[in-house]
């Protein structure tokens, strides 16, 4: 399956290139502000972006179909286990521009 990934420009890890992993696997890379084509595998179960070692919230393929658009989404945070990677990062795949 191809979908396109935006990722938006947001507070968190506006300077750092994240990767875009399918259950461990790196299938692509985007930079703050980028679009990108990319093919998720067909035995996937769950996508999430990674930093470093901290990671996001898993997102499960099903909600995916050929040719949707979806948007990596970051906010702020006070929370320094979150800013650190400790706790999942505040950066997520969402159906919606935030």
């Amino acid at each position: 399956m191809k979908i396109t990934v935006v990722r938006n420009k947001g507070p968190y890890g506006r300077m750092r290139t994240a990767k875009i992993m399918a259950d461990g696997n790196e299938i692509g890379l985007i930079k703050s502000g980028e679009t990108i084509n990319i093919k998720i595998p067909e035995q996937a179960n769950n996508l999430y972006i990674k930093m470093d070692w901290g990671r996001s919230e898993p997102y499960p393929t099903n909600k995916l179909k050929e040719g949707q658009i979806i948007y990596i989404n970051s906010w702020f945070t006070f929370n320094p286990l979150r800013i650190l990677g400790i706790m999942t990062i505040p950066i997520a795949f969402e159906n919606k521009p935030r």
